[in-house]
């Protein structure tokens, strides 16, 4: 006969499982197109209202930065880039 005996973790996803979760949902960005510039013969990439990385010596890096709060608990399972 099986044991009955069950942890609080084994409890909580028992839980997850059959409640439906209060935080899934899907984050849509729009991130504009790069925009490439040249000057003297050099050519800068940048991602308007974005970020670059500068180290001197260095390519210059363009990123995107998103941040959001997520809820103590939730784990993030996924994450898909489209294009």
């Amino acid at each position: 006969m099986p044991s009955e005996k069950r942890t609080e973790k084994t409890n909580k996803m028992i839980n997850t499982i059959d409640q439906p979760d209060p935080f899934s949902e899907s984050i849509l960005l729009d991130i504009p197109d790069f925009v490439v510039t040249s000057e003297n013969g050099t050519d800068y990439v940048e991602i308007p209202g974005g970020e670059k990385v500068i180290t001197t010596g260095e390519y210059q890096v363009p990123y995107w930065l998103y941040q959001m709060s997520i809820p103590e608990g939730i784990e993030i399972q996924d994450v898909i880039l489209c294009h």
